[in-house]
């Protein structure tokens, strides 16, 4: 458990709400004196202390509960579905539909929607509910905060005898603290209450983000080949997707599905897309050393470099020159992909198009582009 906790995010996420229910409750304190209005200042202490309670107990259960994890050893009843699932090779068992491997965590999360870097863990099928309270919580949470800390600031700023009156002490400087903290808690407002909107279209919807990109790539390369589109086969009806959701219901493995579909629906597409990644993807040769670990942004590559830095909890891919590396995905300045293993680098080198998968090694992660160069030209 403390493990959990021994992370930037869950430090920064803490730490802020620590703060901004210091600076709610110190301005209450001093828009109300306890003995002049009796009533104003628990009528917004209680809501204010037990939303800050609620907060807390939602923030912990999502970091410590988790989405859940794959039953070791799982198969499918039929030994003939297990064509239609993916193997993990790091788990060494086979993904449950809506599962995906996590490489943040090390193991395969059940109906795993992302890894939240502020709660140091996955948002998935076991901790989904709690997350959602949590984020709205927040919300309401600072909007209180909003509010009273403004009013404390007007009233300190344009009411003459308005510091000389207060129950506790108030000065410039933490005037000026008051203004900082409001500009926090309007930006969390708006950030996590844009993260509330997606999570309850996702709930409404019985879809996680993870697959909405896979939906997405169908309908495009479906788009193309003039074909209709992918239906998402866990989307059964509003109110059924947000009840079978919001209950944490089932066992993460088995999921209610669309009358036109099977358990295995999804599966076969995420298949037929890994198989025409594997056709895409392009190796790279290193020509110059990089270690994340002592470079995380490139900027020894450039400042271009940098500034297109991929996200700051992505993996990174230590690389030495003469390493051959299968890229799958690319933005302007950097690469993703899985290092080949050492006895199968000549083989490329002769000419060969692909590898199997357990011909790459389990390194894989960002890059700087410009350390690389493509084996082949054409791609």
């Amino acid at each position: 458990m403390g493990f959990r906790l021994c992370h930037w995010g869950p430090f920064i996420a803490l730490s802020i709400i620590l703060s901004l229910s210091t600076c709610g409750i110190y301005s209450m304190f001093l828009l109300w004196h306890p003995r002049a209005l009796p009533l104003a200042l628990p009528f917004n202490l209680i809501p204010f202390v037990l939303n800050v309670t609620i907060v807390l107990y939602n923030f912990l259960n999502a970091c410590f509960r988790g989405p859940g994890r794959v039953p070791t050893g799982w198969r499918p009843a039929d030994a003939r579905n297990e064509a239609d699932l993916q193997y993990c090779d790091v788990c060494e068992a086979f993904k449950a539909p809506r599962a995906h491997h996590c490489s943040t965590c090390g193991r395969c999360s059940l109906r795993m929607d992302h890894h939240c870097p502020w709660i140091n863990n996955c948002v998935g099928h076991s901790n989904q509910s709690a997350f959602i309270l949590f984020l709205g919580h927040v919300v309401i949470g600072c909007l209180h905060a909003l509010v009273l800390m403004s009013m404390l600031v007007y009233r300190a700023m344009f009411i003459r005898g308005f510091v000389q009156t207060t129950f506790l002490p108030y000065t410039s400087l933490m005037l000026l603290g008051t203004l900082l903290a409001i500009g926090l808690a309007a930006g969390v407002t708006i950030s996590v209450g844009f993260l509330l909107v997606i999570q309850m279209r996702n709930v409404s919807q019985n879809v996680t983000e993870i697959e909405r990109w896979i939906v997405q790539k169908a309908n495009s390369a479906r788009r193309r080949a003039g074909r209709d589109k992918f239906a998402h086969p866990y989307d059964v009806g509003c109110w059924r997707n947000a009840t079978f959701v919001w209950r944490e219901a089932g066992n993460g493995v088995e999921w209610p599905v669309r009358d036109d579909c099977d358990q295995y629906t999804f599966t076969r597409e995420q298949l037929a897309q890994k198989r025409r990644k594997r056709d895409a993807t392009v190796p790279y040769v290193v020509k110059r050393d990089y270690s994340g670990r002592r470079d995380y942004c490139g900027v020894c590559y450039g400042c271009s470099t940098a500034c297109h830095c991929p996200g700051i909890d992505s993996p990174r891919l230590d690389v030495s020159g003469g390493d051959i590396v299968m890229v799958t995905r690319a933005n302007r300045r950097w690469l993703y992909g899985n290092k080949v293993l050492g006895e199968y680098v000549e083989k490329l080198r002769d000419g060969a198009d692909s590898l199997r998968p357990n011909q790459y090694s389990r390194e894989r992660g960002w890059f700087p582009r410009a350390c690389a160069e493509s084996l082949r030209k054409d791609q």
